[in-house]
């Protein structure tokens, strides 16, 4: 009888819409944001930071090339630490110093298919040709 009425079954309808709200903001509060970063400085001992510069990104078009190291944006010519930027490539960055010749791969534990980077190289040498016509 009580929900037969206007006033009860809006009653019901309210209070049913605030158990659902607080339902939902204490599962909400249970759950790991998942696009917030991990805590990489706890799951990472200090000894197994690398030493060296670490190639992160590398950004190829038409007009430049680009290679992101130690955070920060690099192009050809530019100096890290004691070696200068000679080359940057699909997969890696080529860097003179005194001692030599360097190659930084972009994914050093992964293998590229010989067919993928010739195909790649040629169609950026392609794109890179055609700009400066």
């Amino acid at each position: 009888m009580f929900l037969r009425s206007r006033f009860g079954y809006r009653a019901a309808l309210v209070a049913g819409c605030l158990l659902l709200g607080r339902l939902a903001s204490s599962t909400a509060q249970e759950l790991a944001d998942p696009t917030r970063r991990p805590d990489v400085r706890a799951a990472e001992p200090a000894a197994a930071q690398s030493v060296g510069p670490s190639l992160q990104l590398i950004i190829l078009s038409p007009g430049r090339r680009l290679a992101v190291i130690n955070g920060k944006t690099m192009r050809i010519g530019d100096r890290v630490g004691e070696a200068r930027i000679v080359a940057i490539d699909v997969d890696s960055v080529r860097l003179r110093s005194g001692d030599g010749l360097t190659v930084m791969k972009l994914l050093p534990s992964a293998e590229k298919a010989p067919s993928t980077l010739k195909f790649l190289r040629r169609r950026n040498l392609q794109r890179t040709a055609g700009d400066e016509s």
